[in-house]
Order: C-alpha cells, then sequence, then structure tokens
C-alpha cells in the first residue's frame, strides 16, 4: 500500500497501524466526523486533517456543502460509520434502501489524516479550494470555498458570500463553464431561501453532472429593487496538494 511506501518521508507510525489491519485513531476520528454532516462535525475534519493536502480540501468542500443546506435550513443527513480494522477500511452507510461508501488507502502525516481513497477512487483532479479571491456583485463579495467530486460523477462547488448594503436574491440555477467552454447548467442549488439581508453572509452550493474543477463557476444575483441582476464568473482551478 502508498502508506508503507511513504513512511520513509515522513509518515507517523499510525500509517503502520493502517498497514498492519488496523485503523490509527485520527482515522476513526475524521471519519466518525466527517459522518455526522453536521456544522461541528465538519469542522473536526478541517482541523484533523494536515495542511495542504487532498484530506483537508475535500474537507472543506464537505463543510462547506454542510453549512449551506445549513444555511438553506436543509440539514444534511447523517450515516453510520463502519470500522473494518481488519482491511483498514471505513464505510459510510445510510439511506433507504441502505447504501455504503467505503474509504480506504489512508495516509496520515503527523498525526493528522492526509488522504484515503473514496470508492478505490483517488482524488487526484476532483478537488478545488478555488483560487483565493474575491469578486464583487452588486456590492457583494463571492468567493468560491472549495470543490469536490463525487464519486458517481456530480460537480458539488461551494461559494460564500458575504453581503453589501443592499438584499440580494441567489435563487438561481448556477452555470459552469468547462475548459472546453462547454456550459453545464446546475441539477441542483442550494441557496437562502429568501433575499439575504444586508450586512450578512451565506453559503451556496451547486451540483454541476459529469463536470470537474479546472472551469469556473457563474452565480447568478438579483437586488430587490429596480431588478438589477448580476452574473459572477469565479475560477475552480484543480487543486494540488502540498
Amino acid at each position: 500500500m502508498v502508506i508503507v511506501a511513504a513512511l520513509a518521508v515522513g509518515l507517523t507510525t499510525a500509517a503502520a497501524d493502517a498497514e498492519a489491519g488496523k485503523l490509527p485513531k485520527v482515522v476513526k476520528a475524521y471519519m466518525t466526523a466527517l459522518a455526522l454532516a453536521s456544522p461541528k462535525g465538519a469542522a473536526t475534519t478541517v482541523k484533523l486533517s494536515a495542511p495542504g493536502s487532498n484530506a483537508e480540501a475535500y474537507a472543506r468542500g464537505v463543510a462547506g456543502r454542510v453549512q449551506a443546506n445549513t444555511d438553506a435550513g436543509q440539514p444534511s443527513r447523517s450515516s453510520t460509520p463502519e470500522f473494518d480494522d481488519q482491511h483498514a477500511r471505513v464505510s459510510l452507510c445510510g439511506g433507504t434502501p441502505r447504501s455504503c461508501l467505503v474509504y480506504s488507502n489512508f495516509e496520515v502525516v503527523s498525526g493528522k489524516v492526509a488522504d484515503f481513497r473514496r470508492g478505490d477512487i483517488p482524488f487526484t483532479g476532483t478537488l478545488s479550494r478555488g483560487d483565493g479571491s474575491a469578486h464583487d456583485a452588486l456590492g457583494s463579495s463571492l468567493s468560491v470555498v472549495g470543490a469536490y467530486q463525487l464519486v458517481a460523477g456530480d460537480l458539488i462547488v461551494v461559494v460564500g458570500v458575504k453581503n453589501g448594503p443592499t438584499r440580494l436574491s441567489f435563487n438561481y440555477k448556477g452555470t459552469y463553464v468547462e475548459p472546453d467552454g462547454h456550459r453545464v447548467q446546475s441539477t441542483q442549488t442550494v441557496t437562502p431561501g429568501a433575499h439575504l439581508k444586508p450586512k450578512s453572509s451565506a453559503t451556496l452550493a451547486f451540483t454541476f453532472p459529469g463536470a470537474a474543477p479546472g472551469g469556473s463557476v457563474i452565480v447568478k444575483s438579483a437586488g430587490q429593487a429596480r431588478g438589477k441582476v448580476a452574473k459572477t464568473e469565479m475560477p475552480v482551478p484543480v487543486f494540488q496538494p502540498a
């Protein structure tokens, strides 16, 4: 496994535990928090992630999606973690009918989770942390918090909003522009149900089928007065772990 091969470059003995058939405590804590699908649990996954790692980029993206659901009054559904110490795997299970997603190939660096696979698929090319820039939209500030591709292939893009002096609405579908110029409309849009109050903040989440990081997202917003509408395009670059 990759875990043992990386021991020589700084992985802790927790990695050796995973290879020996035992899940490190930090992995169990990370996955337990991830299964909660709550703002508190999501914040815990970020704290338990190695800085600049795939695990951190994924945790921040999921945390953004969880916060968007919370802001919209649609709390995320929790799942049940099932730990397989013998094979160093974790399954998160839930739903009706019941289904599970298997997480494996965990890497731990300096006591924190650095990498893993979902459904035996590596994170390469599936994550984004945005470009760190803020973009104006009718006096509000928008930025890409993160993005992550689901195992099924959909791309979740999370956008943070810091509102300006006026009430704004974001109740519109998002648009994703792929590197070749092809446009994809969001099939699910999670935004606050009413106009965003002046000087308040919120998190938005958009689901784009079959898309991947490397393009840009367009978010539409409208002012309450005079029908002003803005379309703000922001880059969603592919994340490269440190």
